[in-house]
């Protein structure tokens, strides 16, 4: 029989070392870009509600507002980032289990969903932001709508666009997020079965 068809060899302590050394420094990474992410919302939203400026933000440098619509997008990326190491640790867990390893399966007893508080941090955040900044364009809207219903005065410009914009971005930001959520939770399960068979078929043969 060729060697190719026999089972891999169980991983030697140095190399069960090494991967616990990545899931570690995999969720330092996590943790690093959820602070990251903080200091990017408060930073563009400084920059767009013009704190510290000492002058009206909607007439400094443009249209330093609309600084507040890339937050969305910024938050998006830093999830994909978030959930990309996640499926990294969870392969390298998967991995250990099917090696016997006395934590991961203790972590496998205690069921999936053990450790989400961070994902809602994470995912929840970024609806919640993009949520304010539709509602934000939405009582922007609304002055304008009020205005020409109550005294016939013709729609300003800069509000209107200005509630437009955001009401977009808002409803993009929240219906991105829940895409790609949703994306992500599929991946993870796919990469749970592939991973639970393939531990199957090696105890197997």
């Amino acid at each position: 029989m060729s060697s190719s068809a026999n089972p891999p060899a169980p991983a030697s302590g140095n190399d069960f070392s090494s991967l616990r050394t990545e899931i570690v420094e995999s969720e330092k990474a996590r943790i690093d870009l959820l602070k990251y992410k903080l200091v990017a919302i408060a930073a563009l939203g400084a920059a767009g509600l013009g704190l510290g400026s000492g002058s009206d933000p909607s007439h400094a440098g443009g249209h330093p507002l609309y600084v507040l619509c890339i937050i969305p997008l910024a938050c998006l990326y830093v999830d994909l980032l978030c959930w990309h190491n996640t499926l990294r640790i969870l392969v390298i867990a998967k991995f250990l289990k099917g090696r016997n390893d006395p934590y991961e399966n203790f972590v496998a007893q205690l069921g999936k969903g053990s450790f989400d508080m961070e994902d809602w941090a994470l995912h929840c955040s970024t609806i919640a932001i993009s949520a304010a900044l539709g509602i934000w364009g939405l009582v922007e809207l609304g002055k304008v709508l009020r205005a020409l219903i109550r005294t016939g005065a013709p729609m300003r410009a800069g509000l209107l666009t200005t509630g437009l914009v955001f009401f977009v971005t808002g409803a993009l930001g929240v219906f991105l997020s829940l895409f790609m959520e949703s994306r992500y939770r599929r991946r993870e399960t796919e990469l749970r079965v592939r991973a639970d068979d393939t531990i199957a078929d090696n105890k197997g043969a």
